[in-house]
């Protein structure tokens, strides 16, 4: 019954955006498109259902007599309408799967539950778990594949459209507020229909990057801690919450974009390089963000709770060794250590951050002396803060927001992604034959593939 249920929820978030996109092409294009649309969507529907050759020549030959402007909005509608789809299909897909998570019974195939219930039925003892855990390593790779033409653009509008569209499964919604909902998704997805699918000049590194980068602002940034958490519940749930086991931070991410020079030959030294810094630029940014926040949350007076010595030792170093961060206002929440220890946490991040700007104008850093010398010195200061707000029994606290920044900083570095560097093998040939022949006056280029390996082999040994 409640798949029934869903299954028409599907179908009608499917009419819905059908019949908007309707409405649209009959007011932006006209009745001869609309006529169009609808005589190929529902010829080639009944040809799904049962297969007739006549009908298909009948269906082509329209295709075929369609002038090209009338052709290009035909093209566009359907392109549109099955992005709406697609987004109806994801949106009853996750649907489901709350609904299954609120259910409090076994998940779907390869879900954290499923996987530990797994282990936990073949008897896979806590420490054998907490091994292999250990051991875990999660590394996706952000690629510029030819095949994903999408503008960023595009993906953005498709997102917002995702996320209007959300806002009509509140069963609480009265019909003034619905229609409300209803009338910005026609908003949207008019300005969708109105705005070019593919770029109209081929895309440069710099785009391709920058697109990469734009999963991590939307998505990733907020679904990284949400993955840890979902992995913490379910352990609690099939091993127990007194267990000991510990979930180590186990996911990385790759990327090969501005570091491919063997596919792309608009990749040079100075492209990777950029590429690294606008990795570490988007970052920062999401650091300092969180930072800020934190700042506004963790208010905590030192009349009402006491830090832990390491903590009140840390921060009494930082106000000696950066007092410019106080410098207008030294006394400024004298009775808010967290506060305190934050802002200055803010005024470090801000320095690293103007540091990469800087070298994304080709200039040389002003105050980079200020800034974290790396990520581990920022999860130092952030362990610290949860040790210590544990210690005055504020656990919880420090399980939340600032447990997700710890994750964030264990997964994404400075760096944000691995990039790897991709040569075609000749260039590295060549470049193992200078620096052989300089150093070692070996001629490498004159030996055979065999005595090639032997000799790399011994030099990588020594």
């Amino acid at each position: 019954m409640t798949r029934a249920i869903s299954d028409k929820q599907l179908r009608a978030r499917v009419k819905l955006f059908g019949n908007i996109l309707g409405d649209i092409l009959r007011e932006q294009a006209g009745e001869r498109v609309f006529a169009a649309v609808e005589a190929l969507r529902k010829g080639y529907i009944g040809l799904r259902k049962q297969d007739n050759p006549r009908k298909r020549r009948r269906l082509a030959r329209l295709i075929e007599a369609l002038d090209p402007d009338t052709l290009m909005h035909v093209v566009r509608a359907f392109s549109i309408y099955f992005s709406l789809v697609n987004i109806a299909e994801e949106a009853y897909q996750h649907r489901l799967r709350k609904r299954q998570i609120h259910s409090g019974g076994p998940l779907w195939t390869g879900s954290f539950d499923a996987t530990l219930r797994e282990f936990h039925e073949q008897h896979t003892t806590p420490e054998q778990l907490q091994y292999l855990l250990d051991r875990l390593a999660y590394i996706p790779v952000i690629t510029a594949h030819p095949t994903e033409s999408k503008r960023r653009t595009v993906m953005e509008a498709l997102r917002r459209i995702f996320v209007t569209s959300e806002k009509l499964n509140d069963t609480q919604l009265g019909h003034e507020a619905r229609d409300e909902i209803t009338s910005e998704l026609a908003t949207q997805i008019q300005i969708l229909y109105k705005t070019n699918e593919v770029r109209s000049t081929r895309p440069e590194v710099r785009d391709e990057i920058k697109n990469g980068l734009f999963y991590f602002r939307t998505s990733l940034f907020g679904a990284v801690p949400d993955t840890y958490r979902n992995m913490e519940r379910a352990l609690a749930r099939i091993y127990g919450a007194q267990s000991d086991i510990r979930v180590p931070s186990f996911l990385r991410f790759g990327s090969w974009i501005g570091g491919d020079r063997d596919g792309n030959p608009n990749v040079k030294p100075h492209t990777t390089e950029m590429a690294v810094r606008l990795q570490t630029r988007e970052v920062l940014r999401e650091y300092l963000a969180r930072i800020t926040e934190l700042s506004h949350h963790l208010t905590h007076s030192s009349l009402l709770c006491q830090p832990s010595v390491a903590f009140l030792a840390s921060l009494k170093r930082d106000e000696n060794t950066f007092p410019e961060t106080f410098a207008e206002r030294p006394e400024r929440f004298a009775q808010e250590p967290y506060r305190r220890k934050l802002y200055i946490m803010r005024h470090r991040l801000a320095c690293n951050l103007r540091a990469v700007d800087a070298r994304l104008e080709n200039q040389e850093p002003v105050d980079s002396a200020h800034a974290y010398r790396d990520e581990d010195e920022l999860a130092a200061d952030l362990y610290l803060i949860r040790d210590s707000l544990i210690s005055h029994g504020d656990q919880k606290i420090a399980d939340a927001d600032v447990k997700d920044l710890i994750r964030l900083v264990e997964t994404f570095g400075f760096y944000l992604m691995n990039l790897d560097v991709r040569q075609e093998s000749t260039r590295h040939t060549e470049a193992v034959a200078e620096i052989l022949r300089e150093t070692l006056d070996i001629d490498y280029l004159a030996l055979d593939e065999s005595a090639r390996l032997q000799r790399l082999g011994e030099l990588v040994a020594h």
